[in-house]
Parts: C-alpha cells; sequence; structure tokens
C-alpha cells in the first residue's frame, strides 16, 4: 500500500534528521520523494452523491444499507478534510523549503530507478538537514499519513460489509 510505504519514508526520514547516518545520497533523495510523490484517491460515487443532494436518499428502503452509504460519503469527506489539511502542511514544510535547496529533478530520477548512477549533492542534503521545517513535516507526513491509511481501511472494510448487506437484500 503506497501510504505505508510514504509512512515508512518519512519516519526514515525523520531519523536522518535525528542523527541516522545516510550510507547513500540515493538513499535520502528517494525517500523524500516518495513522501513528496503527492497522491489523491478520488472515489466515483457520483450516482449517490446526485441521490443524496436530491433528497431522495429515503428511496433504499432497507435502513442498514442506507446508513452504511452515508457513514462511506461521510467518511470520504473527512478522508478529503485531513488530505488537503495534508497539502498545506506538505506545502508549507516540505516542498516551499526544499525548492530552494535540492534539486527535484535529480529527485524524481532516483524515485523512479532507484538504481541510477548519476550524482547527487551531499551539500544540499546537509543544509536540509539543518532545516527544522523540513523536519517537521517529515514528522507530520508520517503522522497523516498513518491517519489516511487507517481511514482508508476503514472506509474499505463499510465498502465491503454494504456490498455484503446489498447482495443479502438481491436475495430476499
Amino acid at each position: 500500500m503506497r501510504r505505508k510505504s510514504k509512512v515508512a519514508s518519512a519516519e526514515l526520514m525523520v531519523s536522518y534528521y535525528n542523527g541516522l547516518k545516510i550510507k547513500k545520497l540515493s538513499d535520502y533523495y528517494f525517500n523524500w520523494t516518495n513522501v513528496l510523490y503527492w497522491e489523491a484517491h478520488n472515489p466515483r460515487n457520483i450516482a449517490f452523491k446526485e441521490l443524496v443532494n436530491s433528497g431522495n436518499v429515503s428511496i433504499i428502503k432497507n435502513a442498514n444499507i442506507r446508513n452504511s452509504l452515508l457513514e462511506i460519503n461521510a467518511s470520504y469527506d473527512e478522508l478529503f478534510e485531513v488530505r488537503q489539511h495534508m497539502y498545506d502542511d506538505y506545502t508549507l514544510y516540505l516542498y516551499s523549503p526544499y525548492s530552494e535547496i535540492i534539486n527535484y529533478e535529480d529527485g524524481i530520477k532516483v524515485w523512479a530507478n532507484p538504481n541510477i548512477e548519476i550524482e547527487l549533492s551531499e551539500e544540499d542534503v546537509v543544509i536540509a538537514l539543518k532545516n527544522k521545517a523540513i523536519k517537521n513535516g517529515f514528522t507530520l507526513a508520517s503522522f497523516n499519513n498513518n491517519l489516511l491509511k487507517d481511514q482508508l481501511i476503514q472506509i474499505l472494510k463499510n465498502v465491503e460489509l454494504t456490498i455484503t448487506l446489498i447482495e443479502k437484500e438481491i436475495k430476499k
């Protein structure tokens, strides 16, 4: 799961800021790019949104199914709020500070191909390691990606439960 990978990379980055020696510069570049690579999950729930917005949710007669669908919808709304907050944190603590220190092109190359042989700037990494905002950004990235991961897992469980409820209703 991508969120787990982002959490692991963010935690490793925080450990570098806490004194863990960087064995290979490419590890640093790979992990900061892995955290900064922005991914958004956008569910395809247009029909349900139209049903909710029209006020016709009551046409779903089974209260358990109706409530489960409304719960999933509310969970996605909450998830989107956390994701927006996280994006704001990324911009403030990671994207902005890094854009003045490290060459993003190099990070993207290493992230896309971890075995690539390119010259990376140790001097840029040393400068970045002195930036408390960046360390805080990785701390927040770990926390928020963990939160999003847990929320997505719960939504998936609710979706699976709803499918089971719908299948039972169809068999009646």
